[in-house]
């Protein structure tokens, strides 16, 4: 395997398990939590939300079209319960590892009428997922809800 390719998906499994322990971690009352922030207004919708353009990457990989039209716009319900959001990221992880095993590094996906390669693609994944973690972050601290120690530790954070 192409070692950026093996850096981007270790990155990938890093971000994603700080997803994880956010869901797997804080309480209903703090996944429910308002936010300050329109649409994705708790923390349960932005993981939702998440799972939702992870699967959009994972289509795009095997179509060679990146379509963020097929990606709700804030209409997320904030309604399912942690254990189904985790079932939901281990198998979008899943899918994402199946159709990457399809590929090479190589490979390019079309972005709004440009090529991007596929290292392009995961590092824009990533971003995603890390954009939301630090909001995550931000809102934990905002609001005082506790931070999971793995994310307090690998982001060498002040804690809560």
């Amino acid at each position: 395997m192409d070692r950026c390719f093996a850096a981007l998906l270790k990155e990938w499994e890093f971000i994603r398990g700080c997803s994880r322990s956010f869901v797997s971690q804080m309480s209903d009352e703090d996944l429910d939590r308002e936010l300050p922030r329109l649409g994705l207004d708790t923390l349960r919708k932005h993981f939702e939300e998440m799972i939702d353009v992870q699967n959009a990457y994972t289509r795009a990989i095997g179509t060679g079209v990146m379509e963020f039209n097929l990606i709700p716009n804030s209409e997320y319900g904030g309604d399912l319960p942690a254990e189904e959001l985790l079932e939901r990221m281990a198998s979008a992880d899943r899918r994402l590892a199946a159709a990457l095993e399809a590929v090479t590094p190589d490979d390019q996906i079309e972005w709004f009428g440009e090529k991007l390669d596929l290292l392009g693609h995961l590092a824009a994944l990533i971003s995603h997922e890390a954009m939301h973690v630090g909001q995550a972050i931000a809102f934990c601290y905002a609001l005082d809800m506790p931070i999971p120690e793995v994310v307090v530790k690998n982001w060498a954070l002040s804690g809560r």
